[in-house]
């Protein structure tokens, strides 16, 4: 990432910054979840959405 920021032009970087990286993270997601599920088998897999719902309900304050 350093080493793009510094030879890359602007454009280069840009595109990489804003649009290939985040593809590359949610890539991460996609392919972490399964490998997870292999892994952790014998673990409960709580779903995505009560997860989130779970999370919504937390009191921070």
């Amino acid at each position: 990432m350093t080493l793009l920021g510094l030879f890359a032009s602007p454009s280069w970087w840009s595109l990489f910054t804003n649009s290939i990286n985040y593809a590359l993270i949610a890539l991460f997601f996609v392919v972490e979840y399964p490998i997870r599920r292999l892994i952790l088998r014998d673990l409960e897999h709580t779903p995505f959405i009560d997860s989130l719902r779970g999370s919504l309900r937390l009191d921070l304050r």
